[in-house]
């Protein structure tokens, strides 16, 4: 053996012992020796990496594969050292190159899944997990790997097994019981989820993400004071926690905290909630007056977010600006209906010139909205008289009540459509409102429609003339009364003072808060809030006995 492998080796001992500045120096004097011994560059940029000297492990690893393009290992390193910047997509290309020269390696496949995951793509993500998974079957990270992704994926009920083998086989292991937390806080078990994500925290304090699924398992149990400290404790230890921000401007605005849940609500810019960046440069927020500049408003979200912040277009107006429109092309017709909007294009339509823009959700915070200081200049929406007389002349006499009972299943976004699950009911549940003498008039729209209807109940429906929301509109203007779930109908009926009673789900939007039934979004608004998860029986129920109460008057 060389003088310098010799002195290699020490290093190598050395390190093994945990005396990596004693290994570090070993390794100096052999590439003083023998400047072209490959294995002491990078077994001298582990002892940096673990030492803390990232920039210098670094440059170490990549002499190493100056010297020798397919040292595995070396590999390896500078894929460490660009995971703890963050850097994840040099990573994943260093995790190539080492799983190239190594062979399959359970643990190298994991962090790449890791990187992949923090880039958003889960089904790439997925594959490595399942691929690492194939390698070693009892590796624990390859089963929490695959039960995060697909966790990721709003696929909590197949989560959950993975997630059990990963417990199964490290039941200590923080990110392990994490992990499994988090899939019990997305299968609405939150109660189970909170004592294992405590365990976790006991074992790694300074994990953000733990303190974030703290919160979420307090959040879903409206533990709302001890949830708002935990979204604290996530950020506070990583300040770019972006969804623990996110989260807990979800629960200010729940309660009521608009001066501080409005400026919180810009965090979802971050976490690509509420879009991408659309090269518009900053939003106007209120700073600068309008002075006759053209402003464009443009819509986020769903439809129904557009309906209801709409009436934040007039304010603007009266403050001076010229108003332009970029909203779903469902909504053109009913908006271009709107006196003091300059112009309305849909999505994907040329834009108009424009000074200033702000998204409209960004709107209550350009005007400081409190609680108590909502717009509510209602009607703000325009219908075409004529048409609403004809739907009147069209309809039978009597106490005519519009019923929505589902949204859009928006399957394609997973994240929506597990919420539309939760909203949404079936047509069979509407069996309470059988037997009551109105005359019910189908709203529905879309691939529940043609769901059977419980016995005893009939519904007029003339949804084949309702082609877009202007014709929506025009005909609930011309009824008394609107039932419906969460959707963008109940905003038009608010949006017009038409009365509409909203079936509301446990886990309410944070638009309608926890509690009451009223809201100040829409003064003609009555809430029928479910007490327990999924239970809609109770909710027909009240709404059933408010009905037969007011057809009664209508006698």
């Amino acid at each position: 053996m060389s003088d310098a492998a010799s002195c290699n080796e020490q290093g190598v001992a050395l390190a093994g012992r945990g005396e990596h500045a004693s290994a570090i120096a070993q390794y100096d004097a052999a590439l003083r020796l023998d400047p072209t011994l490959t294995d002491a560059w990078a077994n001298r940029g582990n002892s940096l990496v673990i030492t803390g000297h990232f920039a210098a492990a670094d440059a170490s690893y990549r002499q190493a594969l100056v010297l020798h393009p397919e040292h595995g290992a070396a590999w390896l390193g500078l894929a460490y050292v660009a995971m703890s910047a963050k850097s994840w997509r040099a990573a994943i290309d260093a995790y190539d190159a080492a799983l190239a020269a190594l062979g399959p390696m359970a643990m190298p496949m994991v962090y790449r899944g890791n990187a992949l995951l923090h880039l958003g793509e889960v089904d790439a993500a997925l594959a490595d997990y399942d691929a690492a998974i194939a390698v070693a079957p009892n590796n624990a990270h390859g089963w929490n790997g695959k039960a995060a992704a697909l966790a990721r994926l709003y696929r909590n009920e197949e989560a959950l097994e993975p997630s059990r083998r990963a417990m199964a086989l490290a039941p200590q292991e923080a990110a392990v019981l994490g992990t499994y937390a988090a899939v019990l806080c997305g299968l609405g078990r939150n109660a189970e989820a909170l004592p294992v994500v405590d365990q976790a925290i006991a074992l790694q304090p300074g994990d953000a993400s733990l303190h974030h699924n703290r919160a979420l398992a307090l959040h879903g149990q409206r533990r709302f004071a001890e949830a708002q400290e935990a979204y604290r404790a996530a950020y506070n230890i990583d300040p770019d926690a972006v969804d623990a921000h996110w989260n807990e401007a979800l629960l200010l605005l729940a309660q009521g905290d608009y001066a501080t849940g409005w400026a919180k609500y810009e965090w979802g810019w971050r976490n690509g909630i509420r879009g991408g960046d659309r090269g518009f440069g900053p939003p106007w927020l209120g700073e600068t007056p309008m002075g006759g500049r053209r402003l464009l408003l443009h819509a986020e979200q769903g439809m129904g977010d557009t309906l209801q912040f709409i009436r934040y277009a007039k304010l603007a107006a009266d403050a001076g600006a010229i108003v332009h429109l970029e909203v779903q092309a469902p909504l053109v017709r009913l908006l271009r209906r709107l006196p003091h909007v300059a112009s309305v294009v849909a999505f994907g339509e040329a834009l108009p010139e424009f000074d200033l823009h702000c998204p409209l959700m960004s709107l209550p915070l350009a005007f400081r909205t409190l609680w108590h200081t909502v717009p509510r200049h209602i009607p703000y929406l325009i219908t075409d008289p004529a048409h609403t007389d004809a739907w009147r002349a069209r309809l039978p006499p009597g106490l005519r009540v519009g019923v929505v009972w589902s949204g859009d299943p928006r399957r394609h976004q997973p994240s929506a459509h597990l919420i539309d699950r939760r909203r949404s009911l079936h047509a069979s549940q509407l069996a309470p409102l059988a037997g009551i003498n109105v005359c019910y008039v189908s709203l529905q729209k879309g691939e529940p429609a043609g769901q059977p209807l419980p016995d005893g109940l009939t519904l007029l429906d003339r949804t084949d003339a309702l082609h877009d929301f202007a014709d929506t509109a025009d005909l609930v203007a011309a009824l008394d009364l609107v039932i419906s779930v969460d959707t963008a109908v109940a905003h038009v009926a608010g949006a017009l003072g038409v009365p509409v009673w909203l079936l509301n789900r446990h886990d309410s939007c944070w638009r309608w808060r926890m509690e009451g039934d009223l809201t100040p979004w829409y003064p003609t608004m009555r809430l029928f809030r479910q007490e327990q998860a999924g239970d809609w029986d109770s909710v027909l129920s009240a709404v059933r006995a408010s009905l037969l109460a007011l057809a009664a008057t209508r006698r």
